[in-house]
């Protein structure tokens, strides 16, 4: 029957170790806080307007092009600079001076006001593919909106002489003739598809704090998936290394008792890792949907202990292969930086992952621990969003960490063995 009084007291021994190791302190309190502070002002950060830098060389004498020039300033897009010269307009767009340029050619006002077609030129710098992107997408927008409210604006015109000429209609169709109709079929010609775009948000959704909230959820899943696996990998040959294995297992402490002690000793410094991503994300600006009385938020923490103890079990499970320290912490890197970028719990999302590996994210039951918690403490969804996943996270954990025990069986065996004197 195992001692959990030996079992704590290994347990606070392996806590006061960790904190006295740097690479713990590093990969436990560091590695996140960096994690959540990137997340802050680079992956979440705070709303901007864009402003582009732009250039309008107008060659037409008339009133229209004027009226395309105020639009460019009252769209808050652009930061307007006229030229007289258009060479001069595009060498500065060449050299990185502007964003982007506008030109407007001869004869604009007279070809939109008789009906005749006419175009405005625009150009974008290139300065790296995501830039020229957002700069063509920007443009193209305006561009596309101002092409619209014109066509309106010029149909509505055209039924303005309709209707002037209307009384002079006559002939044997006169009583065909119909203004009303004659309004609708014009603007149908300026505007053929009415079309409107309404962004749809979570309930809860609604802010940078809540996104930043979820993404500090993120970073408590991975600072789980490394310690975890690191305790798991590193389990026995740390003992080995300190020359305290054997003196372990020769006093009354059982294999099992070192390891209950070195998973609540790792489930501590995780939780001590998770505080001060908290602390910190909140610091940052993030929202942390947390009521001490809805029992979602606390299955939402079960969900990520969970995940923390699948990590330890996978660590156990290949520390089979780590004959040293060094060859631990290699495992635990070769595992853990492709498996954050790859299972949806950090980033891109699953939805956004290439197949197979979407489908690995989808199914993975630790992604979908994470994610169950990060959508009820960082978007504060209900108990509905986290219950349903409960069962098979549950499973997988106490599965994986079985299979780890086994392992761990074995390699303290052979250890002992290969130290027995022949």
């Amino acid at each position: 029957m195992p001692s959990l009084q030996r079992i704590f007291t290994l347990t606070k021994k392996d806590i006061k170790l960790s904190l006295r190791d740097k690479s713990v302190i590093f990969w436990a309190i560091i590695f996140p806080i960096i994690l959540v502070i990137l997340t802050a002002f680079i992956w979440v950060p705070s709303p901007t307007q864009v402003i582009l830098k732009a250039g309008v060389y107008n060659a037409d004498n008339g009133n229209l092009s004027q009226v395309f020039i105020s639009a460019l300033n009252a769209s808050k897009l652009f930061k307007v600079k006229g030229f007289s010269n258009s060479k001069i307009m595009v060498s500065e767009l060449s050299n990185g001076s502007l964003d982007a340029a506008f030109y407007i050619p001869e004869d604009f006002t007279r070809n939109a006001t008789i009906g005749f077609p006419t175009f405005i030129k625009a150009y974008v710098f290139y300065r790296d593919p995501s830039t020229a992107s957002m700069y063509r997408s920007v443009v193209e927008g305006f561009l596309s909106s101002f092409a619209r409210e014109f066509a309106i604006r010029r149909a509505e015109i055209a039924i303005k002489y309709i209707e002037l000429y209307s009384i002079n209609v006559g002939g044997p169709y006169s009583k065909y003739f119909n203004v009303s109709m004659i309004k609708y079929w014009v603007m149908g010609l300026a505007n053929p598809i009415n079309t409107s775009v309404e962004v749809v948000k979570p309930k809860n959704l609604v802010t940078r704090a809540d996104v930043l909230g979820f993404m500090v959820i993120s970073v408590i899943g991975i600072e789980a998936l490394f310690s975890g696996i690191s305790v798991g990998a590193a389990a026995v040959v740390e003992e080995k290394k300190k020359g305290t294995l054997h003196r372990l297992l020769a006093s009354p402490i059982t294999p099992l008792e070192l390891l209950a002690g070195k998973t609540l000793s790792c489930l501590a410094v995780i939780t001590l890792s998770a505080i001060a991503t908290v602390a910190v994300g909140l610091g940052v600006g993030a929202r942390i949907h947390f009521n001490i009385l809805n029992p979602a938020c606390w299955l939402a923490i079960l969900h990520l202990g969970l995940a923390a103890i699948f990590f330890i079990g996978l660590g156990l499970i290949v520390s089979i292969t780590a004959k040293t320290s060094r060859a631990a912490g290699a495992i635990t890197m070769a595992i853990a930086f492709p498996y954050m970028f790859t299972s949806g719990m950090w980033w891109p999302p699953p939805e956004m992952l290439p197949e197979p590996l979407k489908t690995f994210a989808l199914v993975n039951p630790v992604t979908a621990a994470v994610d169950t918690a990060r959508k009820v403490l960082g978007y504060g969804l209900g108990i509905e969003a986290v219950l349903p996943k409960t069962p098979v996270v549950a499973l997988a954990a106490v599965t994986i960490f079985a299979l780890g025990i086994l392992v761990y069986k074995v390699v303290i065996l052979s250890l002992i063995h290969i130290s027995e004197p022949t």
